[in-house]
């Protein structure tokens, strides 16, 4: 447990890393001007325009989850409950304003959460408090030699990027940024992985076993995904300890039954959610589109060696101490590191998704080294490690710099803001909507519509869609083939953007608009039935 002055620190820096990370975002609502209104997004748009989607698709009476960016009926699964259970305390007028402060309400909340879970998890481990702090410190803001590509070295990375800058289950920083559901899975697989390893509940303690399980049911309404990710880490655990109390030490050991039954509570509570997911985006054939959409693979493993390149030989160091205090936790931490690239290279489109928290193991390990250090050698080491702050800092300067100049995409033009504010009279709820992909992804965050395009992996068959789309604008299709695209699609309105002028002749080649909205930069039609 941490005392009260532990807690206050705890409190204080959760309070810093919130405003650090509102600093970009508050830049650009000052930013704004007359011409220009800050959207209200920083980092990974096409995913954060979904959000803010999901959230007024819960305003708009989805208690379900339906994705906004197609137009093909859906019945609705369970997912992202979190985001439409906040986007129904939004109302007009000034929703989309509502839905931002929520959204970031969301995130400042996950930012307390994990650092109290983190601080909360090291301490089981770290009796020096500066040392607890230090690795609190390195799991937000630490990352690796990912700095080194703006010095001249992106030949060393197998991919376009180095981890730190989208990889939000690698490290940390990305979801303090701006992925608040992320913050609260991993704030509760902790907590989770806290519970299995020193918690004894007991079969009539029911408050005790409610506490024990509540954090694994929790995560299956934040992010199922990280379901497996538990599931791997403790399989792997209990399979390696067994292996070496029977077949290494020979000797049984008192603590596995004990690990063993926390194990089939949580397998027991979690069990539903997998299941469920598994089935429905197998049945479902928009989540099943979704799924064959969604594709992230994990980089060459020399990006994950550069990832961890400051921190994995005091990880190794630590790991080698804990076998020595407490060989159970040690094997934990061992079936978490081996478990690592079996998750992150497991054949499925999502891989990268699966190596949920490894960068919370390793700070752990490696605090655990230095608190064996000699003053100058653990001051050394902090240096070292300290050093994967540098690519934080790059992020920050760079979510900095592009909001310093309004424009598009972070930024809503006065001429697009009034026609995404026409689109959210009740009218028009629920409606169809044609319009350029970059278009398709940002209108379901501003008004309850429903787009054929607009987000890679939950636009169905966006591959077939997306070109058809691009032939109807650009005068492509004749007369004929667009009254079939419109009626195949259920096409209600056609939107036109700044960035759509070249396309608007093909408007004159049928009569099948009227137009209901017009501005120096955007049109936009009803479909005559």
């Amino acid at each position: 447990m941490i005392d009260r002055k532990e807690l206050r620190w705890v409190i204080i820096f959760a309070f810093v890393v919130i405003v650090l990370t509102t600093l970009p975002y508050a830049i650009g609502y000052l930013r704004q001007n007359p011409e220009w209104k800050f959207a209200g997004l920083i980092f990974n748009l096409d995913d954060g325009n979904s959000y803010l989607a999901k959230m007024l698709r819960g305003a708009a009476g989805d208690w379900l989850f339906r994705t906004p960016y197609t137009t093909i009926p859906q019945s609705g699964v369970i997912s992202f409950l979190p985001y439409l259970l906040l986007g129904k305390l939004t109302s007009p007028p000034g929703q989309y304003d509502q839905i931002l402060f929520l959204f970031h309400l969301f995130r400042w909340v996950g930012i307390g959460l994990v650092i109290y879970a983190v601080y909360q998890f090291i301490a089981h481990f770290i009796s020096q408090i500066s040392l607890r702090r230090w690795g609190t410190v390195f799991v937000v803001f630490g990352g690796g030699a990912g700095w080194l590509v703006l010095a001249g070295m992106r030949n060393l990375w197998g991919t376009e990027l180095p981890l730190e800058f989208y990889s939000p289950e690698t490290f940390g920083f990305l979801s303090f940024l701006g992925l608040p559901h992320l913050l609260f899975s991993r704030a509760l697989l902790v907590f989770g992985f806290s519970s299995f390893l020193f918690a004894r509940p007991q079969k009539k303690e029911i408050n005790t076993i409610l506490k024990f399980v509540l954090p694994w049911f929790l995560i299956g309404f934040f992010q199922p995904m990280s379901l497996i990710t538990g599931w791997a880490v403790i399989g792997s655990f209990l399979g390696i300890l067994f292996f070496m109390d029977k077949f290494i030490s020979k000797r049984e050991n008192p603590d596995f039954q004990m690990y063993f039954r926390n194990a089939i509570w949580i397998a027991g509570v979690t069990a539903p959610f997998v299941i469920y997911n598994f089935a429905a985006f197998r049945i479902d054939p928009v989540l099943k589109s979704w799924l064959s959409q969604n594709i992230l693979k994990s980089p060459p493993v020399l990006d994950y060696f550069l990832a961890f390149i400051f921190i994995i030989i005091f990880a190794l160091l630590g790991l080698n101490r804990l076998y020595k205090t407490d060989r159970n936790v040690a094997v934990f931490f061992g079936a978490w590191i081996i478990i690592f690239p079996l998750l992150a290279y497991f054949p499925l489109s999502i891989q990268r998704r699966l190596p949920e928290g490894i960068w919370i193991a390793l700070v752990s390990l490696a605090i655990i080294s230095l608190s064996s250090m000699s003053n100058r050698n653990r001051n050394l080491s902090l240096f070292i490690i300290s050093l994967g702050f540098i690519t934080t800092i790059f992020i920050m300067a760079g979510s900095i710099q592009s909001i310093i100049q309004p424009s598009s995409p972070r930024f809503i033009s006065k001429m697009e803001l009034d026609a995404f504010q026409f689109l959210q009279k009740s009218e028009f709820k629920n409606k169809n909507i044609l319009a350029s992909f970059t278009n398709s992804n940002k209108l379901p965050a501003w008004a309850p519509v429903f787009v054929l395009t607009g987000h890679g992996p939950e636009s169905v068959n966006q591959k077939d869609i997306l070109p058809r789309v691009t032939l109807f604008f650009n005068g492509s299709l004749t007369k004929v083939e667009k009254v079939a695209f419109l009626k195949e699609f259920g096409v209600n309105i056609i939107y036109f953007g700044p960035e759509d002028k070249k396309f608007l002749t093909s408007k004159s080649d049928f009569e099948l608009l009227t137009e209901i909205f017009s501005n120096d930069d955007v049109e936009i039609y009803s479909v005559i039935k």
